[in-house]
């Protein structure tokens, strides 16, 4: 699976009467421009900005981006032609702002639980604001499954002979065109996330299969997780004097006694894992990870000494923060505990 933001800039049909102002992006995996903070941008439009320009925008998956206005695509006295895409989990779907333009909307699924989708726009034929149902959306596998209303679902005529998916196979391999990167050819990867385990007894060295493998810091935990592609890291009740760097599709949970085999069965009321900074920072950091594509839930967050965020420090990235005691922390005078 692709992991890095790769454009792709073949000329579409639409584009090569004006090669100078309209370009193709297509077949682009996932536009997670937050995995390399070169790409990333503030502002409008963390997934895609089309400023006075009009690219043809096709096939593509755009996942987990945030941004004030337009985490998906944003628009600016732009009219880009947006056909096949699936813009979902983002902070937002698809924006245009007031400056004029006109995109035209054809065969996509925008589909975003925690913003609007479509704000102030009107959609064209084919678009679907259902659950892409993706292989897992959380961990950042965005092939589709059989259940996916994205399948067959998409605008044949915009396809250009030759074009491969994200995994290099033949476009049009049903009834139509799939809507997004990913064509479905009849099986779905098998996905399964890995569960890393932390423990006041463990040993980095270990690989954190099991209780018994378990790790001995909160962060090797977190880079094993990202090293396998996402997964969780399970902590067990105790002090760790560290400070941690939260990753992407890594989910970090504390509150367990150092024996449970599901994630229910933890408890981080009785349970308390502490993280102590030991005044030498923010305790936790979060940045360029893009929206809810890292979790921090049932810690104690404490002594941490920083000028903006002792306790966490969030930037440019929204993580999840649950179920954590934050205290005890330094910074100047608005920003003790936690920076956003």
């Amino acid at each position: 699976m692709v992991t890095a933001a790769v454009v792709f800039r073949t000329p579409h049909p639409r584009c090569k009467q004006h090669r100078d102002r309209k370009r193709c992006l297509r077949n682009i995996l996932q536009l997670f421009l937050s995995r390399h903070p070169q790409h990333t941008v503030a502002g409008n439009g963390r997934g895609i900005t089309c400023s006075r320009s009009s690219p043809a925008i096709l096939n593509n998956t755009i996942v987990s981006n945030g941004g004030p206005h337009g985490g998906g695509v944003y628009c600016s006295s732009s009219s880009p032609l947006v056909s096949n895409n699936i813009i979902a989990y983002n902070f937002s779907g698809l924006v245009i702002d007031d400056s004029g333009g006109t995109p035209t909307l054809q065969n996509n699924c925008v589909y975003n639980p925690d913003g609007d989708n479509y704000p102030d726009l009107v959609l064209g034929t084919g678009n679907i604001t259902s659950d892409p149902k993706l292989v897992s959306s959380r961990y950042g596998n965005v092939h589709l499954t059989a259940a996916s209303p994205c399948v067959n679902a998409g605008l044949d005529s915009v396809v250009q002979a030759g074009w491969p998916d994200i995994d290099g196979q033949a476009r049009i391999q049903g009834a139509h065109v799939d809507i997004g990167s990913d064509e479905f050819d009849g099986t779905a990867p098998t996905f399964t996330p890995t569960i890393i385990r932390v423990a006041p007894s463990g040993n980095d060295a270990n690989n954190g299969s099991t209780w018994a493998l378990a790790k001995l810091s909160v962060q090797a935990g977190i880079n094993a997780a990202a090293a396998a592609g996402g997964g969780d890291v399970w902590v067990a009740s105790g002090t760790y004097s560290e400070r941690i760097r939260l990753k992407q599709w890594v989910y970090v949970y504390g509150g367990f006694a150092g024996n449970e085999t599901s994630r229910d069965q933890r408890n981080w009321a009785t349970r308390a894992c502490v993280l102590d900074g030991s005044a030498g920072g923010s305790v936790v950091t979060a940045s360029w990870l893009g929206y809810r594509t890292s979790e921090l839930n049932g810690f104690t967050v404490r002594h941490g000494s920083a000028t903006s965020g002792g306790g966490i420090c969030c930037y440019y990235t929204s993580p999840v923060l649950y179920n954590n005691f934050i205290t005890l922390n330094s910074g100047d005078l608005w920003r003790r505990n936690l920076l956003l």
